[in-house]
């Protein structure tokens, strides 16, 4: 046969492979295409010939993506009658109709056309549309693929549908993904009332399909007209963007899907999917409820009803849907309550006018007895025309992206109960909100008392603990401060005895003490001696005797040298730590002898840099250094008991006078010896 072929119009082409590629781009009456022939659109975007799925019993003729791999079938001639051998052609007749023919069987599919074309031909075009036409006027299309759609949606493909005869042109799913033969499923446009995009399941409602849902989700890629001309009712997609490879396939479980070609990752990416959850099925609610997908259950009955069968409704079981609670009053007493953000409800039992304003469809709708809501009937430049509903509401649902107003109709009764409630929750939300506030701000007063009253609390401890701790310092030095009377001094001097006698200076005669401190308990010759009684205070008495009780004439110098240590330093040895050490004032000392500076970091900071002149060196002289303001041991430092009796006092007086001194000299040398004993340590500190 192909030896009789009538010379084909042949190209040449370089755009999809490297060496030059010959495609049938027309055929002529008594021309076929056979088997291993295929039929290629000009650009080369669509290729249609015979083809099967791996069974070498079932072969269709279709059209197909000719650059995608793996191939895609958008259409499919032959779905019911599939072929059983190759010996099969597809012609075109000289009446303008394409045939398929086998050779045993004879004619098993052919197109249909009530026009005859005088020279017709066959052409395949780049959106995919198989059309027959004349030669003698490419415009005029005698029959074209696009009229008999299979599953799948191209662009520029219209469905169809006659408000007065019904659907003629639809979507309908294939048995399987290899078996093309006409599944259960169509999507189509129902005629019934305002003409809706549903998807049926043989003959009842799957779901139906928003307009604007479609608008929102593929915008991008495509624009969707929906409309109603001349009693003809379509649904049309244009491409936005030729390069982009595009498509809607309804599938053989129902779904529809919107579908565009990624070069990145060679496959078909979903752009929409309806639907996508349970709220998206008809009807799943049952009667005049919504169905929300965010609420927890996802049916709700509309207000001013109630569950027809609550048992079932309980168990979620909402099939027997929701009836009204006060049953509506046409003469006058009904109203309107008003839904944001809706799905519109199913349009079967509906009427539409579009030229109707909003206030007049609601006075239609309640002059209406039957009319059970209102809507526009277009929602574009602040809304137009009227829809009304009458009867039951069915397939309302809460949209999630977009939506519309719609005015469901109650009686006056339960419009005035659902706001009286919602002002009763307003007030209860508002009195919720006061209360929560109040007692925010009185637990925060209440806090804030607290941490008032803890801060006072601690603070008052620390003070209390400050002023027990100088209590006790005072106690101790009560304790530290020795009380003697003259007669005792006279005793321990041996009368002031020249044999006592140290030295003589500016502030007079010097004695050596020996009936005070641990020397007296020695007698006249004794210089140590040891014992089980440990008598003084911790911090003063020397080591050996705090331990051992082992004691000498010496004790007494230990326990001046604190003393003096103390003075010089402004820091009592018990309350003393040096922090880097952790050693006490003697040990501080001892560790820092020979390093003045190291030694008075343990003094205030105030005397220091008075005595030491922010460190200049040389030291002040000692002139300079006594006239500074370094206090000195008040009169009470030293305390005495005075004399008893005249006679006492005349004898004290006599014995001082006897040796050229005075009680007051006395009792100032006494006072004052510390003073100057620290002023010359420390001078002796700063010349080493």
């Amino acid at each position: 046969m192909v030896s009789n072929k009538v010379v084909l119009q042949i190209v040449c082409s370089c755009s999809f492979c490297f060496m030059p590629i010959f495609s049938i781009l027309t055929i002529t009456p008594n021309q076929s295409i056979q088997y291993d022939d295929t039929l290629v659109s000009l650009a080369g975007t669509f290729e249609a010939g015979f083809f099967s799925f791996g069974n070498p019993q079932r072969h269709y003729f279709g059209i197909w993506y000719r650059s995608i791999s793996p191939r895609t079938i958008v259409w499919v001639a032959n779905r019911h009658t599939p072929l059983q051998n190759s010996t099969i052609v597809l012609k075109l007749t000289h009446q303008g109709a394409l045939v398929i023919v086998d050779a045993s069987k004879g004619t098993v599919w052919a197109s249909k056309s009530s026009r005859i074309a005088e020279k017709p031909v066959v052409q395949l075009l780049d959106s995919g549309n198989l059309v027959v036409k004349d030669e003698g006027n490419l415009i005029n299309v005698l029959w074209q693929s696009f009229d008999y759609p299979g599953e799948t949606l191209l662009a520029g493909m219209k469905l169809e549908s006659n408000l007065e005869t019904g659907p003629y042109k639809s979507l309908t799913s294939w048995r399987d993904t290899e078996d093309p033969v006409e599944g259960e499923f169509s999507l189509h446009i129902d005629p019934h009332g305002l003409p809706q995009l549903v998807i049926t399941k043989g003959s009842a409602f799957y779901n139906r399909l928003p307009s604007y849902f479609l608008q929102y989700e593929a915008s991008k890629f495509w624009n969707f007209s929906f409309g109603v001309i001349d009693k003809e009712a379509y649904y049309e997609v244009e491409s936005l963007n030729k390069s982009i490879v595009a498509r809607t396939v309804l599938l053989p479980t129902g779904v529809s899907q919107h579908l565009h070609w990624s070069d990145q990752t060679q496959s078909w990416e979903a752009i929409a999917t309806f639907p996508r959850n349970q709220c998206d099925y008809y009807a799943v609610c049952g009667a005049n409820s919504n169905c929300k997908i965010t609420n927890n259950p996802i049916c709700q009955c509309l207000q001013g009803f109630i569950p027809q069968f609550q048992a079932k409704w309980v168990s979620l079981d909402w099939s027997g849907g929701c009836v009204r609670r006060i049953k509506l009053n046409c003469n006058g007493g009904d109203g309107f309550l008003k839904y944001t953000r809706m799905k519109l409800p199913d349009t079967s039992f509906s009427w539409f006018n579009k030229s109707l304003s909003l206030d007049e469809c609601e006075t239609l709708c309640l002059n209406n007895c039957s009319c059970s809501a209102y809507a526009n009937l277009d929602i574009r430049h602040d809304g137009s025309g009227c829809v009304l509903w009458f009867g039951n509401i069915m397939d309302l649902r809460e949209g999630l992206h977009q939506g519309q107003d719609i005015y469901i109709r109650l009686a006056h009764s339960e419009i005035d109960h659902i706001r009286n409630k919602g002002k009763f929750t307003k007030k209860k939300l508002a009195g919720i909100l006061v209360g929560i506030i109040t007692f925010t701000i009185g637990l925060g007063i209440l806090g804030m008392a607290t941490r008032a009253f803890t801060q006072k609390k601690k603070k008052t401890g620390i003070i209390n603990k400050i002023v027990h701790w100088q209590n006790q310092s005072k106690r101790e030095d009560m304790n530290l401060s020795t009380t003697f009377k003259f007669s005792t001094i006279f005793e321990a001097t041996n009368h002031f005895s020249d044999s006592n006698k140290l030295g003589e200076g500016g502030f007079g005669p010097v004695y050596k003490i020996s009936d005070f401190g641990m020397a007296r308990t020695f007698g006249r010759d004794q210089t140590e001696a040891n014992t089980n009684r440990v008598m003084g205070t911790y911090g003063y008495i020397s080591p050996e005797y705090a331990v051992h009780g082992s004691f000498s004439i010496k004790s007494d110098v230990f326990s001046f040298g604190v003393i003096v240590l103390e003075i010089i330093s402004g820091r009592k040895n018990r309350g003393f730590c040096d922090p880097e050490n952790h050693l006490n004032l003697l040990g501080h000392a001892w560790r820092s002898k020979g390093n003045t500076r190291m030694f008075f970091h343990c003094v205030p900071t105030h005397v220091r840099i008075r005595l030491l002149g922010s460190y200049q060196w040389p030291p002040p002289s000692q002139q300079d250094l006594v006239v500074q303001d370094i206090p000195c041991p008040s009169l009470d430092f030293v305390k005495v008991h005075f004399c008893s009796t005249n006679q006492e006092a005349n004898n004290a007086t006599n014995t001082l006078a006897k040796h050229g001194l005075s009680l007051p000299t006395q009792v100032t040398y006494l006072a004052f010896v510390s003073c100057l004993l620290s002023r010359i340590v420390l001078l002796d500190n700063l010349s080493v």
